[in-house]
């Protein structure tokens, strides 16, 4: 069975990232909080040609939040959330309940901690919660704060991490949720080989960032990956959901990181990054 935990190695850089947006509400208090900036620049060596992944996090992030909200759904279940600040964003709705979840009992206490301090004090809406999306553990203790109000599961940067096989695993536990609530199942972890293939001028970033991916994880990173959309959706199906495809730039207009980063970073294709993650996919799914 592939070793899931390792995927917390990923969590520091993207909070890191996403507080270049300058609009994602508590990001830059919690990367500071964590010292996010020296994980990023340790693991990427310094290499400001990596900030290309800042509108990549902040895209997911947006694109995440404002499908949520479309759905008109006030429940919501984060899976493998890390240092996402969502949770603290959605719930300043009073009706909106939002469960984080991590596979890191560790981590999950190191971040109730931060939040609470940051909100100045619990928030009621607000639950973190131990939770092993791969094994299960966990799970019926979340169903206990969700109960069976329909409720909207996302995740980002997990699934991308993960074989297929993996993958199939952690579906099921999540169908698992989707039949004791209703709801849907929103996700932008669709990694596919394609869409990377059409951005030329990209490649160097692409090919490095795999390198320290599948260093980090101790496995090949595109093996994760699908060949394309088609085969990603035939994935899914066969997993038992239906699939509704969006890509993120439905939702997300524009880039406040590449604003941020552009004249900072000249020597990143910021045109051709736009185009990549506005063409990104974002997908809704139901049980069939």
């Amino acid at each position: 069975m592939q070793e899931t935990s390792k995927v917390r190695e990923t969590n520091l850089s993207p909070a890191y990232l996403r507080s270049l947006a300058g609009d994602i509400p508590y990001s830059r208090e919690i990367a500071n909080a964590i010292n996010a900036q020296r994980e990023y620049e340790l693991k990427w060596k310094g290499d400001s040609g990596f900030f290309y992944m800042a509108p990549f996090m902040e895209f997911r992030y947006k694109s995440i939040t404002e499908f949520v909200k479309k759905t008109g759904f006030k429940q919501v279940l984060e899976i493998a959330a890390g240092w996402s600040t969502r949770g603290m964003e959605m719930t300043e709705d009073p009706t909106i309940t939002y469960l984080e979840t991590d596979q890191s009992g560790e981590e999950i206490s190191k971040k109730n901690k931060i939040v609470n301090e940051m909100l100045g004090g619990q928030r009621e809406n607000l639950h973190l919660l131990q939770l092993d999306a791969l094994t299960g553990t966990g799970l019926a203790e979340a169903l206990k704060i969700l109960g069976n109000k329909p409720t909207c599961v996302v995740h980002e940067g997990l699934l991308r991490y993960m074989l297929h096989e993996t993958k199939a695993k952690i579906i099921e536990n999540i169908k698992s949720v989707m039949r004791a609530t209703g709801g849907v199942y929103i996700t932008p972890d669709i990694i596919t080989s394609d869409s990377r293939d059409q951005f030329p001028n990209l490649q160097k970033h692409f090919k490095t960032a795999a390198q320290v991916q599948s260093k980090a994880l101790g496995i090949e990173i595109e093996k994760c990956f699908f060949k394309d959309q088609d085969e990603a959706q035939n994935f899914f199906e066969g997993c038992g959901l239906s699939v509704e495809r969006h890509t993120q730039g439905e939702f997300v207009k524009s880039s406040s990181s590449i604003k941020n980063l552009e004249s900072r970073d000249p020597k990143v294709e910021w045109k051709d990054v736009l185009k990549f993650v506005s063409n990104r996919p974002i997908w809704m799914m139901r049980l069939k």
